[in-house]
């Protein structure tokens, strides 16, 4: 009887349920966060609602943390385009 019972906590051990950090749950929340002010967004008519085949990153292979920050990136780079073209209108209303 002990065997089976030092076996089963080795499987539970290994097999079981993730240990959440404190780390690893403030991740989720944000994640839950993000959802929810994407979700709001659509609400408003802000965000459009799919994504284009061309819009669409492979993400195989990579960390969390690399998603995140391709992610950034692509935020980023959106940001910019917007301010650069906000700018042009200021300047075609200045003419």
């Amino acid at each position: 009887m002990q065997t089976i019972i030092r076996r089963l906590r080795k499987l539970e051990n290994r097999f079981g349920p993730h240990v959440e950090t404190r780390c690893s749950r403030q991740l989720r929340q944000r994640i839950e966060e993000g959802r929810r002010r994407v979700a709001e967004a659509r609400e408003r008519g802000e965000c459009r609602g799919s994504v284009g085949d061309d819009d669409v990153e492979d993400l195989r292979g990579l960390s969390l943390t690399e998603i995140l920050l391709l992610g950034r990136d692509r935020v980023a780079r959106a940001k910019a385009e917007r301010d650069a073209l906000q700018r042009n209108i200021a300047r075609e209303g200045d003419v």
